[in-house]
């Protein structure tokens, strides 16, 4: 989740252009000019299930779909996706990693063994080249934050570029409608791309709450108004 300005989703989306690649550099959308909010890459993946695959889910009892395999197929095809995102190499139109996730449940219905074009280019792994990449963007981002510290986040944000804080901020704008948690169908999964890169998110953010003496008391004072509750500022 990361552009010119913040979205808040189930899938790391960028807001105004895509990819980071040479189109956006050419629109002068430098690094330092860019936010994010990154999330833990496991948790991403099903919540990410879980939206993109709301067909294949209704479909899964009658068709007797196995969703353990469905869950770690899908964590396949999504593989990396931040990872490429900000390397910036795989393309805007078409085959964005996203598009790839958006179109998940027509492959596992008609094309399970990948056998398409299509598909077999959604499934190319991200590769060390695109994490070292991505992890050098990253360190150039003018914010970085965590969305599982979401209320720290925003009373970050405003610590290092000021601005009035305000109750909307802190409101969910696309709250959840689904009920199932698809955490328990990772059983062991892990994303070694996109891992990276957010271990590097988060040494970012929690460098910045300590240099900015961002705690529950500061916040209460930066954001007044709130009303929310500043988890502990502290690392998980």
């Amino acid at each position: 989740m990361f552009g010119s300005a913040m979205y808040f989703g189930p899938i790391p989306m960028i807001l105004t252009l895509g990819t980071i690649g040479p189109y956006q550099m050419r629109l002068g959308l430098m690094l330092k000019d860019w936010v994010g909010l990154f999330r833990q890459p496991e948790v991403r993946v099903a919540s990410a299930f879980n939206h993109f695959c709301e067909p294949l889910i209704a479909s899964a009892e009658h068709e007797r779909i196995n969703m353990t395999h469905a869950v770690h197929q899908f964590g396949q095809f999504a593989q990396g996706t931040v990872t490429k995102m900000l390397g910036g190499d795989y393309g805007f139109f078409g085959n964005d990693p996203v598009r790839c996730e958006f179109r998940f449940a027509d492959y596992y219905k008609t094309d399970r063994e990948c056998h398409s074009a299509a598909c077999r280019n959604c499934m190319q792994s991200a590769t060390e080249k695109d994490v070292e990449k991505a992890i050098q963007r990253l360190q150039g981002f003018a914010f970085v934050g965590l969305t599982d510290h979401f209320d720290l986040s925003v009373c970050l944000f405003h610590a290092m570029f000021g601005g009035e804080c305000l109750p909307v901020e802190f409101v969910n704008m696309r709250k959840s409608i689904y009920s199932k948690d698809f955490t328990k169908y990772l059983n062991g999964y892990e994303d070694p791309f996109d891992a990276r890169v957010f271990q590097e998110a988060s040494n970012i953010f929690w460098s910045n709450v300590q240099r900015y003496n961002v705690n529950a008391e500061t916040c209460q004072r930066i954001c007044l108004n709130s009303n929310a509750t500043f988890q502990r500022a502290q690392p998980n």
